[in-house]
Parts: structure tokens; sequence; C-alpha cells
């Protein structure tokens, strides 16, 4: 079959070999080839590796369809409340932020879900900051090598997000509903960041954005896009002379954002993980190949907008940001 899209929109459908790459080939480097409902391939495609930590890193290859990768970065969960309802709708059990939506989406959310069981992949992106992820594009995908470098059409040329209108998925009991606020408070829940997340729920997906605006006063805020999620056995928790840093699992919210590119100039993907059960919350930073760096980590609230008088939640004026930009 001929290269000639490119796959960047939506990764739907690797399961084959993705099983025994998930359960028990756990650090060995894994090529996909991405293809349409119909068998066409694209000509962009991803290596991944699955860390014994929970952590995914891998890079986003050929997206331009001339030799430009990138990195896609994230963890394993267990989708709660999300399924495969029609062909092809991949969700988990591997969430990556894809850079793609900092160098090409005008710092869009941009993620790629990946289902080992069903060999198929999804591509969601969250650009608006005003509401849910939206899917824009889908496949399956074959364990590949050497990797894909050939094509002529990219991905995210081949679909529409217009043409994919997400449907409702029935929202777990557990996770907040509606539009919504997280406030950020550090480990000792003493002091309150400055930046917050405003979200919006559409079933078990949610998007919205994290402001560095209006309590931080920084230039612009970041499209944040992701979905409700459990984590089984938690992600990496790194002890310190200080105690645990990190979440050790439970239900919650996995989103990505690009703050650290938009106002601090890094080259860099962030990944959040809100444990509801704990109301602990921790961020990965994605510099690219290297392993996910834990960047901070504390206690949060939520707090939901009236619906019926439609009174905004209470948030920061001011403060210290939560994200703290490391050097590689």
């Amino acid at each position: 079959m001929s290269r000639n899209k490119l796959i960047l929109v939506s990764l739907a459908g690797m399961f084959m070999l993705a099983q025994s790459l998930y359960a028990q080939t756990r650090g060995v480097p894994y090529t996909l080839a991405l293809y349409d409902h119909t068998g066409f391939e694209y000509c962009d495609g991803l290596t991944v590796t699955v860390g014994t930590n929970g952590f995914v890193t891998g890079t986003h290859n050929n997206w331009a369809c001339t030799g430009m990768q990138t990195w896609v970065d994230g963890i394993t969960s267990l989708p709660v409340g999300k399924f495969d309802g029609k062909p092809y709708v991949a969700i988990g059990p591997i969430s990556l932020a894809d850079n793609y939506g900092v160098t090409e989406l005008d710092n869009s959310a941009a993620t790629f879900y990946l289902n080992f069981a069903t060999s198929t992949w999804s591509f969601y992106v969250e650009s608006s900051g005003t509401g849910p992820e939206f899917q824009t594009n889908e496949g399956y995908f074959e364990f590949v090598e050497p990797g894909v470098t050939s094509g002529s059409k990219s991905l995210i040329a081949s679909k529409s997000p217009q043409l994919l209108v997400t449907e409702p998925i029935f929202n777990i009991s557990g996770y907040p509903t509606g539009s919504y606020e997280i406030v950020i408070w550090d480990s000792t829940h003493t002091i309150e960041y400055c930046d917050f997340l405003q979200l919006t729920a559409f079933g078990d997906l949610v998007g919205g954005v994290h402001n560095l605006t209006t309590g931080c006063g920084f230039p612009a805020n970041a499209p944040t896009g992701g979905n409700y999620t459990y984590l089984p056995s938690g992600i990496e928790v790194v002890n310190t002379p200080s105690g645990p840093m990190g979440v050790t699992g439970g239900r919650g919210l996995l989103v990505t954002d690009n703050e650290g590119s938009i106002d601090f100039g890094v080259d860099v993907t962030l990944n959040w993980y809100f444990d509801f059960q704990s109301n602990n919350w921790a961020v990965y930073a994605t510099y690219g190949t290297t392993p996910l760096l834990l960047d901070n980590w504390g206690t949060f609230e939520v707090f939901e907008v009236d619906p019926l008088t439609g009174e905004t939640a209470p948030h920061p004026i001011s403060g210290t940001p939560s994200y703290i930009p490391l050097t590689k």
C-alpha cells in the first residue's frame, strides 16, 4: 500500500503485537505503521516504548512526509466509562501527548490514544480553550520495521475535524460534570498557585484552558484536553527526603497542554494527572525522547459552576505558577 497521507490526527488500531508490548516486553521500542479504515497507509508513524513505570516515550515520525520528527510521551491507563462503541474509535490504554500540537497546531493540546486490544488509534485536539477535546482522525495500526519514511500527504490534512463529531459518552459517578475549575495547591495545601484549570466535561472527554492570565498575569492561556481515566497501579512515585512525589493512582483526569511553550518559551508538553480520590495532582514534563520528568505535585480543589445561576467558580488572583520549567 502506498504511504501518501499523514497520520497525525488520530491513532486507531494497534493490538496484535501491542498486547505483548504492553504486557510482556516493556522497555523495547516498537514502530507502528498507521492506516485509515480502508487500509491506506499514512506517511507518518510512531515509535513507542512502554516503560516498567507506566510511562510511554517515543516519537511521531515523518509527520510532514519529509522526514520531520517530533516526540510523543504519555502514560498507560484504563479508560473508565469509555468504550469502542464504533469501529476505530480508540480510547486507551495509552494516552500520548503529541508535540506536533506545539510545532504545527498553534500550541493546541494534541493527544494520540492507542488501543492495544483492537490495534486502533485515534487523534484528539483541543485548540479553542473553551470546550472538550474533539476527535480529528482515527484508524488502525501494525508493528513494522523499519520505520515509516515515505509518503506525500499528512494525516491532519486528510481529515477535517468538522467531519468527526464526538458523541457524548456517559459520565462515571465520582467525576465533575459540566463546567468547573481545578484550583491547585502545593503538597502541604498551604500555598495556592496562581494558575488553575477551567474545564468542561462532555461525557468522559474534558477540555478547556490552563489559565495563567487571570491570576498570574501571563500573556496567554494554554488549551487543555484529555479524558477521565483510571490508573490501577499509579504513575511512578519518586521518594525524596521531603516525602514521595507524584500520584499513586485511582480515578482521575489525564490532560495535556503546552503552557511551557506558550508562556515560558520551552519546547515542552505537559501531562497532568488529577486523582479525584485523594485530591492529589502531579504534572510531568515531556522534553523529547528522554523519560518523562516529574515537574511538580500537590493537592487541588474542584469548584463546579452553578448550573442555575451560572456563577463563576472561585479562582486564585495572585501568587506563583505551579509549572516550573526544567532543564533537560
